[in-house]
């Protein structure tokens, strides 16, 4: 009896960068709840603890979204779509920290944060940019024909 193949309707969804965005801010979400569980069992947290979980969410939502990004057929819709999102998740981590924290980035660790939020920021479209060069050179690679050497002389 053969088995039916498994289906990867889970990994279709995960290649929408809207669904990557929520994976981003239910990792934020994740942090700041165990955060605010270590610090109420009696441990110490960071006071800037969200805006580190923040940072976490961008990060990964950067790196999962610039390795999907291999498989759009159209890359600039893919791109679009993906900076509303990252946008969404850099503007709700900073939400959710302010919310945890009580002070806005401004105002984290003497600015610093806001460097960091910046770096990771530059990152991602540095990462993007490097993903898009790779899958042009594959790209073309798979459209050249090659029958053979050329003979030298």
């Amino acid at each position: 009896m053969k088995e039916a193949a498994p289906t990867d309707d889970w990994f279709q969804a995960l290649k929408k960068p809207h669904i990557q965005a929520g994976l981003g801010i239910s990792v934020i979400l994740l942090f700041l709840l165990a955060g605010a569980a270590f610090s109420g069992a009696g441990g110490e947290s960071s006071e800037r603890w969200g805006f580190q979980a923040a940072a976490t969410g961008m990060l990964l939502f950067g790196m999962g979204n610039a390795l999907m990004s291999l498989s759009a057929d159209n890359i600039n819709k893919y791109w679009l779509t993906s900076f509303a999102c990252y946008a969404g998740v850099v503007g709700v981590g900073i939400l959710l920290a302010k919310l945890q924290t009580g002070f806005w980035i401004n105002e984290a660790g003497a600015g610093s944060y806001k460097w960091i939020f910046l770096v990771l920021t530059v990152g991602y479209l540095v990462i993007l940019s490097i993903v898009s060069a790779m899958k042009n050179i594959v790209n073309f690679a798979e459209r050249e024909e090659w029958n053979e050497p050329r003979q030298r002389d």
